[in-house]
């Protein structure tokens, strides 16, 4: 989540789409726990984090 947030830092104007996948790096990463992050780094407002199905569309 560190890199996130050092991409959040160095273009805060973008958009993030914050995905978890079923690998093994990222196995015990929960949706809660990226949506609690990215507000306690002031930047939920920049951060998508998608649930499963869902599309985004730029």
């Amino acid at each position: 989540m560190k890199d996130v947030h050092e991409f959040d830092k160095a273009a805060p104007e973008e958009t993030i789409i914050v995905v978890r996948m079923e690998a093994v790096n990222h196995w015990n990463l929960s949706r809660a726990d990226l949506k609690k992050f990215a507000e306690e780094k002031s930047m939920a407002s920049n951060a998508g984090i998608p649930n499963d199905g869902d599309f985004y569309y730029c």
